[in-house]
């Protein structure tokens, strides 16, 4: 059994949250309909082909604002330009892909060195608000590249359910029908796997105490995508982090035990999802057990 341990809820990453991300300004000019992978033309299309070949990048296509005093020119010549401290970029909207993590995520940008290439085109404008009346807001359509940990990162903390139905449709062929062994196709999504796991690890408050998802829902989809992808050390992990014990309250309850949270074997589902990944580790000892007998064996 893991041993107690306190939990915020929150993952502190280890670099600033913009800090990993490089946006690249698309050299032809879209309309929002127009704005996908597959209408991307000329240069852009060969730059996102090139950065989506690579299995440890993740790549979107966003809308980023810029913030600047009406009388600045919105368009950037990014070698040229000196005046970065009077322009505020921030990527405002995502557009998801088959291959993308959601994300919906603000995120402010140091300009100078995270935006890469001229600005050519404006998508669209606002003016500013009535604080910022000298100001006008435009928006501009872009590349954005991120290592895939911290889009996985950034795509549970706002959209697990959303990330494991990605998953599930990526790995919905094996999930079907078993096959041995895996393609190479598989191994960026064994990757994720291990990510999101990771994640629920390091933050079971988020990941397992939701009132959203059913009871289990979320341990026994992860369990399941773990036996499609015959994905040993990752379910191995993720049964760790189902039994980790969460401290609630520092305070001891009115029965002297302090109060706790575990993720643990929630119903009869997850039992038998538990006993299938068990079975495909060591044999067929765990077959066909209930949700009783395996809570005898069970070390939570």
């Amino acid at each position: 059994m893991a041993s107690p341990m306190e939990d915020t809820g929150q993952l502190a990453p280890s670099h600033p949250e913009a800090e990993l991300i490089l946006v690249f300004p698309l050299k032809e000019k879209y309309a929002n309909r127009d704005l996908s992978f597959s209408l991307l033309r000329g240069r852009d299309r060969l730059v996102a082909h090139l950065f989506r070949s690579l299995d440890f990048l993740d790549v979107h296509l966003a809308i980023v604002s810029q913030m600047v005093d009406a009388n600045l020119d919105p368009l950037v010549d990014w070698e040229q330009t000196s005046d970065w401290t009077e322009r505020t970029f921030q990527i405002t909207e995502w557009f998801g892909s088959s291959t993308s993590l959601p994300l919906s995520k603000k995120i402010v940008l140091d300009a100078q060195s995270q935006l890469l290439g001229n600005i050519n085109h404006i998508h669209h404008a606002t003016k500013g608000t009535d604080v910022e009346a000298d100001t006008v807001i435009y928006y501009h359509a872009t590349l954005v590249i991120q290592p895939r940990t911290q889009s996985v990162l950034y795509a549970c903390r706002d959209h697990l359910d959303a990330v494991l139905d990605m998953m599930e449709l990526k790995a919905s062929p094996f999930l079907k029908v078993p096959t041995n062994p895996l393609p190479c196709a598989c191994k960026p999504l064994i990757f994720t796997l291990k990510q999101v796991i990771s994640y629920c690890g390091a933050n079971p408050l988020l990941a397992w105490k939701s009132a959203s998802p059913e009871t289990g829902q979320r341990s026994k989809r992860l369990l399941e995508l773990c036996l499609a992808l015959k994905a040993k050390e990752e379910g191995l992990a993720l049964l760790e982090a189902m039994g980790k014990e969460i401290i609630l309250d520092l305070q001891k309850s009115s029965s002297g035990i302090p109060n706790m949270f575990v993720e643990g074997i929630q119903n009869d589902l997850v039992a038998k999802t538990i006993a299938n990944f068990v079975t495909h580790v060591s044999g067929n000892y765990f077959q066909n057990v209930s949700f009783i007998d395996l809570i005898n064996y069970s070390s939570f």
